[in-house]
């Protein structure tokens, strides 16, 4: 998408022997249409060494996101993402800034609060500010998704020195300077309640899997995880797992080293069943891994079904069963961020970093040979097929087919 045409200040309209200045801006990745839950934007302010010339000396600016990104003219700008719009897929929404909209003035605080210092080139300042009520208004009930444009200005208050030699400083307005646009954040407008990034108490999710749990006599498996590693945040992501045959499992989930035959197992289990189990985590610039919810409170539609179980024979039904000889894989891919089945938190980020690995997964069914071998093998299924196999319910007695834990797999949200 070209957000050019909604960029009212650029860098080649910077003045000369004046500081350069970039803004940045992350917010997270939902927002709360009715407007329970309070939308942060982190807005970042860096003295860039471009445009600065040998002039390195101190300088303080006024930044007041009530004056300068909430109201005109340096308002954010609310664009809507539609593909039919004439302006490269981008509708501007109209927003009310008047500020006495929201029952307060603009600048009604202690203006010395918004005195920022950057001593030299390099240096940067952060703050956070809340999205004022207006903008929630001029969503309306819509579930679009959309951005929030830093337009540019060129009425920032500034002067050269400390903040401790400019104590009591108010500026005549005489020295203006322009600080480029085109900053942004982009968001789902969504109907929730909180940003929860943990799961209920009473959720427990499965353990891991670890190599050992393997048991002897069944068949190797490893499952490995890729995809993107950097994702636009407001994109879904899917993610590839490759299931892959080895052999049979020797003592202490080892790998056994004698001959091994094909194998033909129910592929479709292995990630829609409650035995397939993931983990992920987030990391935020300057914080550690922390685990994300997992358990969703989406519901969805479901239906009672009285019908008998139905005969399937496996080698006739290659939708839902597989076979593999040794190195084969099979693979398929996972929503990660596309409800219901989300495991990134709504308040995520540009810059967040996530990993995401399988945490145990495992095969109701499984025998040896090909599913040519296994064209008249039949077992029971759900009327609904998609489900369990529930007989043999022990796979005739032959040993359980566990998957282990990957490796994590690490991803990066970016603009």
């Amino acid at each position: 998408m070209d957000f050019s045409s909604f960029v009212k200040y650029s860098e080649k309209d910077i003045l000369p022997e004046t500081p350069h200045l970039s803004i940045s801006l992350r917010a997270p990745i939902e927002l709360s249409i009715i407007g329970a839950v309070p939308y942060p934007i982190h807005f970042t302010i860096r003295r860039v060494a471009k445009g600065d010339g040998t002039d390195a000396r101190p300088c303080i600016f006024r930044f007041d996101p009530s004056v300068d990104a909430f109201s005109p003219p340096s308002g954010l700008i609310l664009l809507s993402h539609r593909w039919n719009s004439g302006r490269g897929g981008l509708e501007a929404v109209p927003v009310n800034l008047d500020h006495s909209a929201d029952g307060y003035s603009a600048g009604q605080q202690d203006s010395s609060q918004f005195l920022w210092e950057l001593a030299a080139p390099g240096d940067e300042v952060s703050l956070t500010a809340t999205l004022p009520e207006r903008y929630f208004r001029a969503l309306g009930d819509s579930w679009h998704t959309f951005t929030l444009l830093y337009p540019g200005t060129e009425s920032l208050l500034w002067d050269w020195g400390t903040v401790q030699e400019r104590v009591g400083w108010e500026s005549d307005g005489a020295r203006k300077l322009v600080v480029p646009g085109g900053a942004r954040v982009n968001f789902a407008a969504r109907h929730f309640d909180e940003y929860r990034t943990a799961d209920p108490p009473w959720f427990k999710p499965p353990p891991l899997l670890e190599p050992s749990d393997r048991v002897p006599g069944a068949p190797y498996f490893t499952v490995t995880v890729t995809g993107p590693t950097l994702v636009k945040s407001y994109n879904n992501l899917h993610l590839t797992l490759r299931f892959t045959y080895h052999g049979v499992t020797g003592t202490n989930g080892s790998l056994q080293g004698s001959p091994t035959p094909s194998v033909t197992f129910h592929s479709w289990v292995l990630t829609d069943s409650p035995d397939f189990a993931v983990q992920v985590q987030r990391r935020r610039p300057g914080s550690d891994w922390e685990d994300c919810q997992i358990y969703d409170e989406y519901v969805c539609g479901w239906d009672i079904y009285d019908e008998p179980d139905v005969k399937v024979y496996v080698g006739q039904q290659s939708d839902d069963f597989t076979s593999l000889n040794p190195g084969e894989s099979w693979s398929t891919t996972v929503p990660v961020t596309e409800r219901p089945e989300i495991y990134l938190p709504r308040d995520s980020m540009p810059g967040d970093v996530f990993r995401y690995r399988v945490k145990r997964s495992e095969a109701d069914w499984w025998d040896w040979g090909t599913m040519e071998d296994h064209r008249e093998t039949a077992v029971m299924l759900p009327c609904f097929i998609k489900a369990k196999v529930t007989d043999p319910r022990d796979r005739g007695g032959r040993p359980r087919l566990l998957v282990p834990a990957s490796e994590w797999f690490e991803f990066t949200f970016i603009e």
